[in-house]
């Protein structure tokens, strides 16, 4: 009886309020050349906005932690059902922790940016999605630039447009289309 009242109590509930089964979801991934692996990581953005394609609204997620076991985000954002142009956001703070293939880490650090990720999606029910951040490239050439240690991304002119660059090429990736008509335009899931 008690789960049946719980149950019931749920069913009012606004579903405008909060998460429900069946939004879209959106993960993260850093993007990470065979030779390097990423073995931790953070990146905190004080918005993140999903741009509308029809320029009459953006919409706000908040903000926003992703942290990182390995390339992978352990969070889901929920998203709402629609159609997007890309996905902006307010970093705070990113820290990327890179084991470089020859037995030395380094963890990137970097603050205080914009990142702008024009890429187009079509967000329907029950679909995941995943921000991958950078190509395959890019922290091959960001470690080229570096020693191992803690690095300021920005303290240095070449390492700082070597990062920036690499997460220009940054994309958002279809895992799971909600229906056939949803997979047009999306790279299989890498995995």
């Amino acid at each position: 009886m008690r789960t049946l009242t719980l149950l019931g109590l749920l069913a009012c509930r606004d579903p405008a309020e909060g998460t429900f089964v069946g939004n879209p979801t959106m993960a993260a991934r850093m993007a990470e050349p065979s030779d390097i692996a990423v073995t931790d990581g953070e990146l905190i953005a004080l918005e993140m906005l999903l741009g509308d394609c029809d320029q009459i609204g953006d919409a706000p997620l908040g903000s926003r932690t992703f942290t990182f076991d390995g390339a992978q985000s352990r969070e889901s954002v929920p998203i709402p059902a629609d159609e997007y142009c890309g996905v902006f956001l307010v970093v705070d703070l990113m820290r990327v922790v890179v084991a470089d293939g020859q037995g030395d880490e380094r963890e990137l650090i970097a603050d205080d940016f914009d990142l702008w990720v024009p890429t187009s999606f079509l967000a329907e029910a029950n679909g995941r999605f995943r921000l991958r951040f950078g190509d395959d490239t890019w922290l091959e050439e960001v470690v080229a630039l570096t020693a191992p240690g803690t690095v300021a991304v920005d303290g240095d002119p070449e390492l700082s447009r070597a990062f920036h660059d690499g997460l220009d090429r940054s994309v958002v990736e279809e895992l799971a289309p909600a229906t056939s008509s949803s997979a047009r335009g999306f790279p299989p899931d890498p995995q």
